[in-house]
């Protein structure tokens, strides 16, 4: 399936774990989606196979809102039908207040691919970060992961940009 998106600010959670599906904005600047409670089981987009482009992703602080226990990344990119699949995202600018602005889990023989994209970790209140991009695999002695950035840039204010963790 396709979805076009068009401009507009969208405030919600988009689901779609395990659809191969294709989530396409008119234009970047335009078509925005974000959330603001920072609230780690409702990021604005979780998706891990398909295509993404022309979105720019945004998990902001209100200042003033207290952080809940658990904190949020733009888009999760996390589940175990990942395995044997790939994800194509394409001209996207992710934008945190919260955690990381995408947090992965790499399955079996799954391939990630960020093109064009702008990663932005803004503000680092915590102390401590999981940087821009955090990521790790997704289950353990799993082979064939690829994660890919062609022609990205990587931004924290933090001490770290890019964050790479093991789960065993």
């Amino acid at each position: 399936d396709i979805i076009l998106i068009d401009g507009g600010t969208y405030n919600e959670t988009v689901r779609a774990n395990g659809k191969d599906i294709s989530l396409i904005g008119i234009d970047k600047t335009k078509c925005i989606l974000k959330t603001t409670t920072g609230d780690y089981t409702a990021p604005p987009l979780e998706m891990n196979v398909g295509y993404l482009a022309n979105m720019t992703i945004i998990a902001e602080k209100i200042e003033g809102s207290e952080s809940p226990q658990k904190i949020t990344y733009c888009v999760h990119i996390d589940d175990m039908s990942s395995t044997g699949k790939s994800m194509l995202v394409e001209n996207c600018d992710f934008i945190s207040d919260w955690n990381a602005c995408v947090g992965i889990g790499l399955w079996g023989n799954y391939t990630l691919t960020f093109k064009n994209c702008t990663f932005y970790k803004r503000l680092d209140e915590y102390g401590k970060t999981n940087g821009a991009v955090f990521f790790h695999n997704g289950e353990i002695n799993a082979n064939g992961q690829k994660i890919i950035f062609d022609n990205c840039r990587i931004k924290s204010v933090g001490d770290i940009a890019l964050c790479i963790n093991d789960v065993s």
